[in-house]
């Protein structure tokens, strides 16, 4: 009997880094790596779908490369840049999603004193306020348009007011211009 070869799944990009990375440097993600397109497609899954810092998940994530690294693949590859970016966008949604879980968590709003006493815990409240706070922040600088602080008629109405200045700043240039012609006519 003639044993039949099973189809063998290729390889995830995981286990490809894995084999060309023989030592990684503890908490710092593996050493400088050339990009791939595995690997860039893997990274942004990740920032897509956790919370966490990127300097996070390269500690948690010994077989990718240290953040540095990829700030750099981010510069010197447009399309690995237009990944990362859509992947933070994408990572938004979970960490204003985590706002809410933070708001709605009331389980340490509260403490027992040593006299038995239940009274509130303004440390914990304040501490999951600054949390959101930070969250919010960071959702508005990734997505102005949708998490800003200025609703879209204020955008309307600001670039109306720009169109007109620089209509009005076009003017003030040709008039400028005929001055100067008129000038140089005169001698």
């Amino acid at each position: 009997m003639t044993k039949k070869k099973e189809a063998q799944s290729p390889a995830s990009p995981i286990k490809k880094v894995q084999k060309k990375v023989s030592k990684t440097r503890p908490g710092m993600g593996a050493p400088s790596l050339e990009y791939t397109d595995e690997m860039g497609d893997y990274i942004c899954e990740l920032i897509a779908t956790h919370e966490t810092s990127l300097e996070d998940l390269c500690r948690q994530h010994p077989e990718i490369p240290s953040h540095d690294t990829i700030y750099k693949w981010r510069l010197k590859n447009s399309h690995f840049a237009e990944m990362f970016l859509h992947a933070k966008r994408e990572q938004t949604f979970l960490i204003t999603a985590e706002c809410l879980r933070i708001a709605d968590d009331d389980s340490r709003d509260m403490y027992v004193d040593k006299d038995g006493s239940l009274k509130p815990n303004a440390t914990a409240v304040a501490r999951d306020a600054q949390r959101i706070k930070a969250r919010q922040w960071q959702a508005a600088r990734l997505l102005p348009r949708v998490f800003g602080d200025k609703p879209s008629e204020d955008l309307a109405a600001q670039n109306a007011q720009l169109v007109e200045s620089v209509a009005l700043l076009q003017a003030k240039l040709a008039a400028t211009q005929e001055l100067n012609k008129a000038h140089e006519k005169e001698y």
